[in-house]
């Protein structure tokens, strides 16, 4: 019987995330690994759960708790350089 360690209804051996559940199998940059399974910053804390996925901030600093991690002019324009 194969096996489904996340109850997502893909089988681990096809499952882009298998230890967390994605019936979806969503993937936007198609590394094979799907989105809930990624940390792109490196920071540690899953991208969907991090308050600033493109940033490193492990310590997930907030400090005008507005559920966004980039909380000062610099941390914005170090952002925005990201996507230019």
């Amino acid at each position: 019987e194969a096996s489904d360690v996340d109850g997502d209804g893909i089988i681990d051996s096809l499952d882009n995330c298998p230890t967390i559940a994605n019936s979806n199998q969503l993937d936007h940059d198609k590394n094979g690994e799907g989105n809930v399974c990624e940390d792109s910053d490196g920071d540690g804390v899953l991208d969907y759960k991090d308050v600033c996925p493109i940033i490193p901030n492990a310590d997930q600093a907030d400090s005008d708790f507005d559920g966004i991690g980039i909380d000062t002019m610099e941390d914005l324009i170090k952002a925005r350089s990201l996507f230019k």
